[in-house]
C-alpha cells in the first residue's frame, strides 16, 4: 500500500492496483519513465488534434546539482505534407524532468516544459494546447516568408 497526501498527476491509477518496482537507482527509473512517457506521448499524438504533427525526441543533457537530477530533453514537432516531406518550419518543445535522488524511486517526478520563444515554464498538470504549437509555427512560417533569399 502506498500512502500519499494527494494523488499524484503522474499516476493515475488507484493505490491498491499499482505495482511498485525498485530500481537500482534514480537514473534507471528515469529513462524507464520517458520511454514509457514517448510511448504516451506517440498513443495521444495519434488520437488528437495533432494527428497530422511528427515529432522527434532527443537528449540534450544530465545535470546533477546537490540531491537532484535534472534531464533534458528537446521535442521538435512538424507538419510534413506532400509538397514538402522536410518540414519548412518547426516547433521546439524543452522538457526538463527532475528526480530526485534522496526520494524513493517510486516517487513521483517533476516535468516542466517550455515552448521556444516564451518563458513561461508549464507544469504537466497544465492541459496541453495544440493551438500553442499552431501559433508558433504560423508565427515563424511570416518571419520566413517576409526573407528574401
Amino acid at each position: 500500500m502506498i500512502i500519499r497526501k494527494r494523488r499524484s498527476v503522474y499516476n493515475t491509477r488507484p493505490a491498491k492496483d499499482q505495482q511498485v518496482e525498485f530500481y537500482q537507482d534514480v537514473t534507471h527509473f528515469v529513462r524507464r519513465f520517458v520511454n514509457s512517457a514517448v510511448i504516451s506521448a506517440m498513443k495521444i499524438v495519434a488520437v488528437m488534434a495533432l494527428k497530422n504533427w511528427m515529432f522527434r525526441v532527443k537528449f540534450i543533457c544530465l545535470n546533477k546539482e546537490n540531491t537532484t537530477e535534472f534531464y533534458m530533453y528537446h521535442v521538435l514537432w512538424s507538419i510534413p505534407t506532400p509538397a514538402y516531406p522536410e518540414p519548412y518550419v518547426t516547433v521546439s518543445v524543452f522538457f526538463c524532468i527532475a528526480a530526485s535522488r534522496v526520494q524513493p524511486p517510486y516517487f513521483p517526478v517533476d516535468v516542466t516544459y517550455v515552448f521556444e520563444g516564451h518563458q513561461f515554464v508549464h507544469r504537466l498538470d497544465i492541459v496541453f494546447q495544440p493551438k500553442w504549437l499552431y501559433d508558433i509555427l504560423d508565427m515563424k512560417t511570416m518571419l520566413s516568408k517576409t526573407f528574401t533569399f
